[in-house]
């Protein structure tokens, strides 16, 4: 890339942090460059130059706002997603916000601050009818809000595919009912629970309707993660004040940060971590800075559950006591005893617990090729082959003759619909298997040598 090339990218970047508060590092520069590309053709321009031109001289149109709003941000979510965290509203925090509501006659009052396509919303007006008993039930409300109107415009419609039902309880199918054969509605009382409306949760002079506010439970789940540091802290910042006093905000697990959440008390329950706003147990001492959350170059949809000793690692309920003057500064985690870790935690079993501590091990590695192929591994094993391919890759980026990665990419693109890719990376991994002595013990498939993967190869057909 000339420094021309160089310098308009990171200008193009900035732009895109400063107006929808979105984060592109250095090593995103494709995904950025993809988005864009992506963005144009959707707007029926071969060419991107148009449409950066207009966004770097700050003057884009509707439909090009509209158009980088659906293409810069990720909108993968289905019902039901987190089965642990939606038992824990159910079970806990549901009932103590309605308890609460009732006794102050008041409606219960839910906000789904990323909803994208609305999955997450409906889910969340789903649990309301089922954990609230009458008046709580009929007096529950959830407002949904994102930055793409596209999305919104589909959660409106209140349709979804297949797709979005995946991994859905049986049971979900009584408020999702089939339509046809690829057609699921959402029941008419659970639409009536849910609005929608348009919010860029960056935008600093964003406010919600004064209607809306103070909300009971704030769900904003694998948002943060895709702003850049400043923005985390604003919006933060916002979500608390719209937040009632002993209310509740959920985050994805890989978004808990105790120097984003200072001002909050964390509380374990059911496994999951939920920070509750408590004006008069305020701490003026901040807790002690975790790294900044930069998850998204790395995952598009974290870790699922993890288990209550695990999230009380990631961020323990008090703060630690100040060290001593003359104490030395704590010890930074060893990036291959993490991996260790990840690693035995997967040998047992406890995929869940292996996939965050991975995540761990990857934000203390970003240069081991080896933290994100283990990661892509247990997201593949957990049955995520997104998030699976988006680390595997991120390995591959760092060291392109991993042949592990390859003959899992082959395979994961394969249960992913795309061919192509899936030939490409099995063209590779044949190239590198044919290149080794046959008799070459590959330790990262198992002890097999290499002809034996080979032979194993050409017999399922791979070209």
């Amino acid at each position: 890339m000339t420094d021309l090339a160089t310098h308009r990218i990171r200008a193009l970047s900035a732009q895109v942090a400063n107006l929808f508060g979105l984060y592109f590092p250095a090593d995103r520069t494709a995904d950025l460059e993809r988005a864009l590309g992506q963005a144009a053709r959707h707007l029926g321009d071969s060419d991107a130059a148009n449409l950066c031109n207009a966004l770097l001289q700050d003057r884009l149109s509707a439909p090009q706002w509209h158009a980088l709003t659906a293409h810069l941000t990720v909108g993968e979510t289905y019902f039901w997603r987190d089965p642990g965290l939606f038992a824990t509203l159910e079970n806990t925090l549901l009932p103590e916000l309605a308890q609460r509501a009732i006794g102050e006659a008041r409606p219960l009052r839910l906000w789904s601050a990323a909803c994208a396509s609305g999955e997450e919303a409906y889910s969340l007006a789903i649990a309301c009818l089922r954990a609230l008993s009458e008046p709580a039930r009929s007096r529950a409300a959830v407002w949904a809000t994102d930055l793409n109107e596209a999305a919104l415009a589909r959660a409106e419609a209140a349709e979804y595919g297949p797709w979005s039902l995946r991994d859905a309880p049986d049971w979900l199918h009584h408020y999702v009912p089939q339509v046809d054969d690829r057609r699921f509605r959402v029941a008419p009382a659970v639409q009536r629970l849910v609005r929608f409306a348009t919010l860029n949760l960056a935008d600093p002079a964003a406010q919600p309707p004064a209607l809306w506010v103070p909300f009971d439970l704030i769900v904003c789940r694998n948002v943060l993660m895709y702003l850049t540091p400043e923005h985390q802290r604003a919006a933060v910042a916002k979500l608390r004040s719209c937040l009632r006093d002993g209310g509740y905000l959920v985050t994805a697990p890989a978004e808990v940060n105790r120097g984003l959440f200072e001002h909050f008390e964390a509380e374990v329950v059911g496994g999951n971590t939920a920070f509750r706003r408590n004006d008069a147990g305020v701490r003026t001492t901040p807790g002690p800075e975790l790294p900044t959350v930069a998850w998204h170059h790395l995952v598009a949809t974290p870790v699922e559950h993890i288990g209550a000793e695990l999230a009380q690692a990631i961020l323990p309920a008090e703060p630690p006591p100040e060290p001593a003057a003359q104490d030395p500064a704590p010890a930074k985690p060893e990036p291959q005893a993490l991996v260790d870790h990840a690693r035995q935690l997967a040998d047992a079993g406890r995929l869940p617990e292996a996939y965050a501590a991975s995540l761990a091990a990857v934000a203390c590695a970003r240069s081991d090729p080896a933290a994100y192929l283990l990661c892509g591994l247990i997201a593949a094993e957990l049955g995520r082959p997104g998030e699976a391919v988006t680390a595997v890759e991120k390995a591959l980026f760092l060291d392109n003759d991993l042949l592990v990665a390859h003959l899992l990419l082959a395979r994961l693109h394969g249960s992913l619909g795309h061919p192509r890719r899936s030939a490409r990376h099995a063209a590779v991994a044949k190239q590198l298997l044919g290149a080794r002595p046959r008799d070459q013990v590959t330790t990262d498939t198992a002890g097999l040598t290499s002809g034996r993967l080979l032979e194993a190869w050409t017999a399922l057909g791979t070209s």
